[in-house]
């Protein structure tokens, strides 16, 4: 079965299998190197909620994808910002996201969805708010050029001095009597 210690141990094997053909495929520039690209990022979705598998696919993934800057991220990128968002993060995550800011195929939209799930996390938990931000201002950064992220960072900005000074966010409830 798949449950227990057993079941963990053998995922971890078939995640290390799986690199090693990915890095194979790479090397011999396979077109298969696609299809065992989607397989690791169908996992590493499926199985998010195991946290130390999730942390050995993402240090293995984020080493690929440093090494290897062209793959794509579209598959990758809008579900794993899902998943986060449902199923939350760990100290863990922001060493990857990190790298996910980083690559040259990261698009303006990728990135806004990255820095959005950030910005919500380092806006409500002080204690990955350090972790959160050192990507998200990377991210800020890159990709600062971009109308949409300087929409985004404006409007964050306005919710946040909403948030020190008390008051409600912008556009909340709350009229004149």
């Amino acid at each position: 079965g798949g449950a227990g210690p057993e079941g963990a141990g053998m995922r971890m094997t078939a995640h290390e299998s799986a690199f090693r053909l990915l890095s194979s495929f790479i090397d011999a520039k396979s077109q298969s190197a696609a299809v065992a690209y989607k397989l690791i990022v169908a996992s590493l979705l499926e199985n998010y909620a195991e946290a130390p598998l999730r942390s050995y696919a993402e240090g293995r993934l984020g080493a690929t994808l440093q090494d290897n800057p062209r793959m794509p991220l579209a598959l990758l990128v809008e579900p794993l910002m899902r998943r986060v968002r449902d199923e939350g993060y760990a100290d863990f995550d922001f060493d990857f996201y990190m790298v996910l800011a980083e690559p040259p195929r990261l698009e303006p939209s990728q990135a806004l969805m990255v820095a959005d799930v950030l910005t919500r996390v380092a806006m409500t938990d002080p204690a990955a708010a350090l972790g959160a931000s050192v990507p998200l201002v990377s991210l800020v950064v890159r990709f600062g050029g971009h109308a949409s992220v300087v929409d985004f960072v404006g409007r964050m900005g306005r919710l946040g001095m909403s948030i020190v000074a008390g008051g409600e966010p912008p556009g909340g409830g709350g009229g004149a009597p």
